[in-house]
């Protein structure tokens, strides 16, 4: 791959962010960072800053006892600014299971997550399982 780029280094610790290691979120996150979680879940909202988002990612993982997985992801498209993937979120609850297809959108700044997307391909499983949150 050669010299590493920001776009390389941001690849690199996202995939290790969906592999569950919150220190890889530490370092592509900074406090312009914002996520968008779209729904009508009690997940739903916007979510601005490294705090913030590592708080709602320890609550998903508090709320399914760490069973929360993101599979699989594929760079569907990218530029030196735009990620998209394409994977699978999966976790189980007390009272339920979540399995849908996701796609991620990334907005990049050097190497660091400037806005994110979180869309489930099925909105309705998705905002039905985190309706308990």
């Amino acid at each position: 791959m050669g010299a590493s780029t920001g776009f390389d280094r941001v690849w690199v610790r996202y995939g290790a962010l969906l592999d569950g290691d919150m220190s890889a979120a530490a370092l592509v996150l900074d406090d312009a960072s914002i996520l968008h979680v779209p729904g009508r879940s009690g997940l739903a909202g916007d979510y601005q800053g490294r705090e913030a988002i590592l708080g709602l990612l320890g609550r998903m993982a508090e709320y399914t006892h760490d069973t929360l997985r993101f599979g699989s992801s594929r760079l569907v498209a990218e530029d030196s600014r735009v990620l998209v993937l394409q994977g699978n979120m999966s976790a189980t609850s007390t009272r339920a299971r979540l399995d849908t297809d996701v796609i991620h959108a990334l907005s990049l700044r050097g190497d660091k997550i400037q806005e994110a997307w979180l869309f489930s391909l099925n909105q309705d499983d998705f905002d039905e399982f985190w309706s308990g949150r």
